[in-house]
């Protein structure tokens, strides 16, 4: 007795270790999957507030550039400016009131756009016209302001973010350098001469109001406590204040938040949120690199997001701060407990179906010997009494049927057990299968996101150069883009609802791939070439685009789609070349014709990239099939591009490549659609 006690408790030990090891397997991958969402979760929310801040900081330094090559480069301004070489100081007060004069309407327009100085500065870094103080000049600026120093030293334009004696600001210094008056130069190249420098500048208020007009949160500038104490004049430090999130910051007084400033985050919860992070992130303050920070709040979930600031020297100085609510977490926390719910009920199950097993073979076997014993003594007793009387012989054929019966109900039992592990398998199985159509409806939120940002920057792109160039403006209207804003949310609510009713992975592909109903036109194809190549104008450096263009008919397509289409195949050409030899010449070279026998027109867009192996290129225009890092990309560019030609379009998209000299993509469509 004693015994079977000690075996039957060592059995409960065993199974109890093996439910701990598939516990800790299960709950520590859920675990580590969750970690990884959230990081790439992160990862993006930095990247997203990264891309707000360089594509504001980035459209003043156009309105800037478009100011200095429209205004200040202006022959009447240019001439003032010479004759202020050498000039007395009587005659410099006079040119100094000319040039004032001439460009105070243009100054005007530039405050209204939130362009706070427009400074002019000679050639040796002497400050010569202050708009906003004209008052006050002849001060020398070289050994207080880098930005000016580099524009007149190297004349090179110099922009970016710069600590001033009084507040610090986003500053686009360019080099004045005009022809020579002799008339033997050509142009500016053959002989220039320098006049000097002009400076345009914009507060952290700007790009505080720029961001809060298109993201749900609160904004703020803190800077090195280092930088205020060497550069702020010390009769002005009493404008900036210790940060809350660390002593070794500070922010300027004029950047708190207002009751107006378009922030949702409660005042109670942002001080929270500060008072919290002050523990957290002391030491990644000290690495001067961007990361964002997840926190709660009486339920409700924010992403505290830190963008390193460096200045024109390049070092870092300041840290642009986020405070934005989060909904995204939260669900995929939630689906991590639903998960680890799971796990560890099939983990019961399955624990308990092999005790229930385990224990049946052990009852089987025991009765199995139990009737071993009766049959052999039945044996016995039959040899032993063959010639017994006929009842005798009658009690033995009852045994031996009793004996088939026993075998009958262990036959019974054995399948029993069978069915009963096989439905508790199958049902385990039923309940995983709704996981995969829980993590695409959560996929969605962030697409909405997403798809937010990018109308709200396009807008903003509308709203600060409301006077586009005559063909961004042909191109803009064929877009429709007020189309696009309009319809787009709504086709991601219906992918939304369509999600919802997705009960296995194919379905959800193919809702996935259902195209927009976009607006068929009659279009221009090498306008949308050229918009599209405007909007990645600013990855092109050190890339020669070579553009030949064939005799193209207006073509009958859809022109939005079909310019996301050059959109992706021409980022996966500038991505190639990122990863190319860096000692070729980086080339895209973009080709269109046309074959009106076969009513047809023709788009290549090639790379002399690194070239794309065969076995990844037979799989490039498959759903989710990406080679780029874990939130870098999410492998539905090409395929979608290949859906847009081939379905709407009636078309073809093929490639071309040879690994390490080059890659082709072309797109073949009708010029009229049926």
């Amino acid at each position: 007795m004693l015994f079977s006690v000690l075996k039957s408790s060592r059995y409960l030990w065993f199974y109890l270790l093996a439910f701990i090891l598939l516990e800790v397997l299960g709950v520590g991958g859920a675990t580590y999957n969750f970690v990884k969402e959230r990081e790439i979760i992160l990862s993006t929310r930095v990247e997203k507030l990264e891309n707000a801040y360089k594509i504001t900081v980035d459209t003043y330094r156009i309105v800037s550039q478009t100011l200095y090559e429209e205004v200040i480069h202006h022959p009447q301004v240019l001439e003032i400016l010479r004759q202020v070489q050498g000039a007395s100081l009587e005659e410099k007060a006079d040119l100094r009131e000319q040039l004032l004069q001439l460009l105070k309407p243009t100054y005007e327009n530039l405050t209204d756009r939130n362009l706070r100085q427009l400074h002019f500065h000679l050639p040796d870094g002497t400050s010569f016209l202050r708009f906003h103080r004209p008052e006050k000049f002849g001060d020398p600026l070289f050994a207080v302001r880098e930005s000016v120093r580099q524009a007149n030293l190297r004349q090179i334009p110099v922009f970016g973010f710069e600590e001033g004696r009084i507040f610090n600001g986003f500053r686009y210094v360019f080099p004045i350098v005009a022809p020579s008056t002799q008339g033997e130069a050509d142009s500016v190249e053959d002989n220039p001469v320098h006049l000097g420098s002009v400076e345009t500048s914009i507060s952290f208020k700007a790009i505080q109001d720029t961001l809060n007009q298109f993201f749900q949160g609160h904004f703020q500038l803190v800077l090195n406590q280092s930088v205020v104490e060497d550069k702020v004049f010390q009769s002005e430090v009493s404008n900036y204040v210790e940060s809350e999130l660390s002593d070794r910051f500070l922010r300027e007084k004029r950047s708190l938040p207002l009751p107006s400033s378009g922030c949702n985050i409660p005042c109670d919860h942002l001080a929270t949120l500060k008072d919290r992070l002050k523990s957290r992130i002391q030491d990644r303050l000290t690495t001067h690199s961007s990361f964002a920070v997840p926190l709660r709040v009486e339920s409700q979930g924010y992403i505290a997001t830190f963008v390193s600031i460096r200045n024109v020297s390049q070092d870092p100085v300041a840290y642009l701060v986020s405070y934005e609510p989060d909904s995204t977490l939260a669900s995929y926390r939630r689906s991590f407990y639903v998960e680890v719910t799971l796990l560890t009920l099939l983990n019961v199950l399955f624990i308990g179906f092999l005790y229930n097993v385990h224990r049946s073979q052990r009852i089987l076997r025991s009765q199995k010997n139990e009737l071993s014993r009766i049959n052999d003594a039945l044996q016995g007793e039959i040899s032993a009494r063959s010639k017994a009387e006929e009842d005798e012989r009658q009690k033995s054929q009852q045994l031996t049927e009793t004996l088939d019966q026993l075998k009958a109900t262990q036959s019974q039992l054995v399948q029993s057990e069978k069915m009963s592990a096989l439905g508790q398998l199958v049902a385990g199985v039923a309940h995983e299968i709704n996981n995969p159509t829980s993590f695409i409806y959560s996929n969605v939120t962030p697409a909405q996101d997403y798809a937010e940002s990018m109308i709200q920057v396009i807008t903003l792109y509308q709203q600060t150069y409301p006077d586009p160039p005559p063909n961004l403006a042909a191109a803009l209207e064929e877009l429709d883009v007020e189309f696009v804003q309009q319809d787009f949310p709504h086709l991601l609510n219906s992918m939304q609802m369509g999600a919802k009713r997705i009960r296995d992975i194919v379905s959800s592909l193919r809702s996935f791939a259902r195209l927009d109903e976009s607006e068929q036109k009659t279009v221009d194809l090498h306008e949308g070439l050229e918009s599209t190549l405007t909007l990645f104008a600013h990855r092109f450096q050190g890339i020669q685009v070579l553009q030949n263009y064939g005799d193209l008919p207006p073509v009958d397509c859809y022109p939005g789609l079909l310019n996301q289409v050059f959109a992706s195949l021409i980022s996966n050409a500038l991505d190639a070349l990122k990863h190319s030899d860096p000692d070729r010449p980086k080339q895209i070279q973009i080709a269109t014709w046309c074959d009106r026998s076969k009513n047809r027109v023709y788009i290549s867009i090639m790379d002399n990239g690194s070239g794309i192996n065969p076995e990844v290129r037979d799989r490039i225009f498959d759903p989710f099939f990406t080679t780029k890092p874990v939130g870098k990309g999410t492998g539905l560019g090409l395929s979608t591009s290949y859906s847009i030609i081939t379905h709407l379009h009636q078309g073809t998209l093929n490639c071309y490549s040879t690994p390490g000299i080059e890659t082709e993509f072309i797109i073949s469509i009708p010029i009229q659609l049926r």
